[in-house]
């Protein structure tokens, strides 16, 4: 993986990324979760797909796992 690339993400992740100033996963990579979540125009799928991309997990979501 680059830490330049940004086209690894799907259109609406990538232009929500640059909308908010984004141009590189390095970038990506040193803002928190929680961050990253509140970035403008940040949707659940978006937020899932970074989490993804950069091998991390929502802690939100482990704690509603082991609830349902």
């Amino acid at each position: 993986m680059s830490k330049h690339d940004l086209t690894i993400f799907r259109y609406s992740t990538m232009l929500t990324l640059t909308r908010n100033g984004i141009s590189t996963i390095a970038e990506l990579d040193s803002m928190t979760n929680e961050q990253i979540a509140h970035l403008r125009g940040m949707g659940r799928r978006s937020y899932d797909e970074i989490l993804t991309v950069l091998g991390r997990q929502d802690p939100a979501r482990q704690e509603t796992k082991g609830t349902e």
